[in-house]
């Protein structure tokens, strides 16, 4: 601010509270919020744009799929826990399982297969038009969630972080997933895929947000997005350009 330039801030709602002491930092000259209502750490609120989640819809690639079983995908980390005994949880429970771990080295990706699910090397891409996974396990990132969401598919959470967890309660007060231990049992983890696959609340709710913002882009967000910013820019170059005008013809008016 200091040079004279327009702050622009992007953000996904933690990181932009309605009421901070450090408000002005953290907002700068204009924000935007780039989430849902219904995700909103602080929301919903009220007299506020939001542009929708920003991630990237056409990354990685969609297992392919064999057989009627559940199709689970999950994108975890190799520290988590549980990962090996979830694993072997979907196995018993007949699930087709594909696994994408980013920071597993060959051997845990050799004891995910032998526990019963594939692994993928690709991120797990989530198709907008839905019907590629029955259920999504992830840590509560807000871009899959929201990548989930819009296409309809309920989540399973594990979250790491604060704001992960706030993903999660999110998800689990709109009845669209359901939250795990960093620590959970196996019998716990049972327990949770039963609400997921066995009963239709969760799919119900997450087919409910998929229909609300029907035919979401998060590309046609960062359209959207740009243009805003182009047009306080443009706006703010004019206002530059006039009082330039204004200060030349003032001393052309006093020779």
């Amino acid at each position: 601010k200091a040079r004279g330039l327009h702050r622009f801030v992007v953000g996904d709602g933690y990181w932009l509270p309605p009421v901070s002491k450090y408000r002005d930092a953290l907002w700068g000259d204009t924000a935007f919020l780039a989430t849902f209502a219904e995700l909103d750490h602080h929301g919903p609120r009220e007299g506020v744009t939001y542009f929708g989640a920003l991630y990237l819809e056409d990354e990685g690639e969609v297992p392919v799929w064999s057989g009627e079983r559940p199709r689970v995908g999950a994108y975890l980390r190799a520290g988590w826990a549980p990962l090996v005994t979830l694993a072997e949880v979907l196995k018993a429970k007949g699930c087709d399982a594909v696994f994408f771990v980013p920071d597993a080295d060959d051997g845990l990706l050799e004891r995910l297969r032998v526990a019963g699910v594939r692994v993928q090397r690709m991120p797990l891409r989530i198709s907008p038009a839905g019907g590629d996974y029955d259920l999504m396990i992830c840590h509560a990132g807000h871009g899959t969630v929201a990548a989930s969401l819009v296409a309809g598919v309920p989540l399973m959470l594990a979250p790491r972080y604060v704001e992960q967890d706030e993903n999660s309660r999110k998800v689990v007060r709109m009845r669209a997933g359901s939250r795990t231990a960093p620590d959970a049992s196996a019998d716990a983890l049972r327990r949770v895929l039963d609400e997921l696959l066995v009963t239709d609340i969760c799919k119900s709710a997450a087919t409910t947000f998929r229909a609300e913002h029907s035919g979401y882009s998060p590309i046609a967000s960062v359209s959207r997005l740009a243009s805003g910013i182009d047009i306080i820019l443009i706006a703010q170059l004019l206002r530059t350009s006039g009082v330039v005008q204004s200060d030349r013809q003032d001393r052309v008016n006093r020779g």
